[in-house]
């Protein structure tokens, strides 16, 4: 019969919960593995750990543990998250369905489920997704590797995003530049800005096009034609005046070879399968920590049509992630009306349904979502506010349940409080602590997080376990401290310059407001953004 738990247990349950959010803060994923982990070692040293009211068995221990944080904390990331990320009713309703009934399912196994059965599906199923993780951090090096090879075969010009970004900041500190750029973007119909946007069959109209314009025209649409900011925040604001200006020209958008009325976040696009980008590419970009390859016209601003879409700012970024390759990462996951890919959403629908049923039978519910923003590639702003909304119905019903499955009693409250009082403490210091894990730094914590889960289902040796808990967490931030160490200076300088340049090209279209207002009457200070006011940060 379970004892009442005495200082040690309570003391070791806040401990663990507060670091399990913090943890859950700083790297995004982790906190049911840590505490499997960490109460399987707490377990094998103390036997005090197996006479708690939770039970004698520590995975559905730490089970017990998870219904009651996601209970209580999946509303709250929701709710801070709202700001800072996509919402999308039908991701969530295409998650939550399937998910929900294989976690009742769950609840319903677990009361029948021996320990030793569930530490070998956690075990298997570690060992298994960190194999998988693997694969594809081994598949994706060797396509970016085969896909440089072809770029080099076509002679398509790459140069790194922060050197192209370098570029436009000093291009975007000339304000007879900007300001005649701002006037060609103006007056002339956006098919022919891009049509002109150099391709192997383009470079003849390219050059014609050029003869004939003045000089300061030619600097122009030269511009326009290898910017991967400038000529997007131009084109968006240019279409944004449309509304307040009547100009001699088509007001319809052009993307990628279709005219359109909205200004839509994807694109109707001819990719070439040897490359991987568009086809007439001549120049491509490397993203700067080398995450990727794109073209300039990946880089556009996303405007997603989802039911929230807040602005992306840099605030909402991933660690050592730029404005620029996180809108290629948005943009990829669009289709040509703003919306989230059906694909993203099919595969965010499996992640959740097999995280569904590992979370009521195990706790963890990491391992398959992680593996979806791998294949994917998945930011932040896509993902996150979707997958904890979808885990809500199941929340609650894992907890109404488990009631009648006599998964829980009234001598467990006590440690239950503990659980939700410290776990929130950890999300307010996880919060603020923020991300600090970069791609790199996040791979490897990943695998060695999923190799500890697994080691710590199969084996109780201490003197095992313990330096390989204490190896991961100084290689862990030994790793971030060298990754940030590495590129955090070039990518907080990127940032600053994207912002710059953005703000430079809002303050020429301002002035061009003002210039033209004696043309067009009062009231034209106002824009889709607001009313335009000097030296106000724009929005992104």
């Amino acid at each position: 019969m379970a004892s009442q738990p005495g200082f040690t247990v309570f003391f070791v349950v806040a401990l663990l919960n507060f670091f399990g959010s913090v943890i859950q803060g700083v790297a995004g994923i982790g906190d049911a593995i840590f505490l499997q982990v960490m109460w399987a070692i707490a377990a094998s040293a103390n036997k005090a750990f197996e006479k708690t009211p939770l039970g004698t068995e520590s995975v559905k221990v730490v089970a017990l543990i998870m219904y009651i944080r996601l209970l209580f904390m999946s509303p709250l990331i929701v709710y801070l998250g709202l700001s800072d990320s996509i919402f999308s009713k039908q991701m969530v309703i295409m998650m939550a369905i399937p998910s929900t009934i294989l976690s009742v399912v769950g609840v319903w196994l677990l009361p029948y489920a021996p320990d030793k059965l569930l530490k070998q599906l956690l075990a298997y199923s570690s060992f298994f997704f960190a194999f998988v993780y693997g694969c594809i951090l081994v598949k994706n090096q060797y396509l970016k590797s085969s896909q440089l090879a072809k770029i080099k075969e076509k002679n398509i010009v790459i140069t790194e995003e922060s050197d192209a970004i370098k570029k436009e900041a000093q291009m975007a500190q000339d304000p007879g530049l900007m300001s005649m750029h701002a006037s060609f973007v103006m007056n002339t119909p956006r098919g022919d800005i891009l049509s002109n946007r150099g391709g192997k069959g383009n470079n003849d109209n390219h050059n014609s096009a050029l003869n004939v314009s003045q000089s300061g025209m030619n600097s122009s649409q030269q511009l326009s034609n290898g910017s991967i900011i400038i000529q997007h925040v131009a084109q968006e604001r240019s279409s944004q005046l449309q509304n307040s200006f009547t100009f001699p020209r088509n007001n319809r958008s052009f993307v990628s070879g279709h005219f359109s009325n909205n200004n839509y976040a994807g694109s109707v696009t001819t990719i070439d399968p040897d490359t991987g980008l568009q086809e007439g590419t001549t120049e491509a970009f490397m993203s700067t920590t080398g995450g990727g390859i794109f073209s300039a016209d990946e880089a556009r601003i996303p405007h997603p049509t989802e039911d929230n879409a807040p602005p992306l700012s840099p605030g909402k970024l991933s660690p050592l992630a730029t404005l620029t390759y996180t809108r290629v990462r948005i943009n990829r996951n669009l289709d040509e009306n703003g919306k989230i890919k059906m694909t993203t959403k099919i595969g965010a629908a499996v992640a959740a349904s097999v995280a569904g049923i590992m979370t009521s039978l195990t706790g963890v519910n990491a391992p398959p979502q992680i593996i979806f923003i791998l294949l994917f590639d998945a930011p932040n702003y896509i993902v996150r506010v979707n997958f904890s909304a979808q885990s809500i119905p199941s929340n609650v019903l894992r907890f109404i349940l488990g009631i009648p499955n006599g998964l829980f009693s009234w001598d467990q409250i006590p440690l239950f409080l503990d659980v939700v009082v410290f776990g929130f403490a950890g999300v307010v210091v996880g919060n603020h602590v923020g991300r600090m894990l970069g791609p790199n730094a996040f791979n490897y914590f990943v695998l060695c997080l999923l190799l500890l889960s697994a080691l710590s289902m199969v084996t109780k040796n201490l003197y095992f376990l313990v330096p390989c808990v204490v190896f991961t967490a100084v290689t862990t931030v030994g790793f971030a401290y060298y990754e940030n160490k590495q590129s955090k200076a070039k990518v907080d300088e990127q940032r600053v310059q994207e912002l710059e340049i953005e703000q430079r090209v809002y303050d020429v279209y301002e002035d061009l407001i003002r210039n033209n207002n004696s043309f067009v009457g009062p009231g034209v200070l106002q824009g889709a953004r607001g009313p335009l006011q000097p030296g106000v940060q724009p929005q992104q």
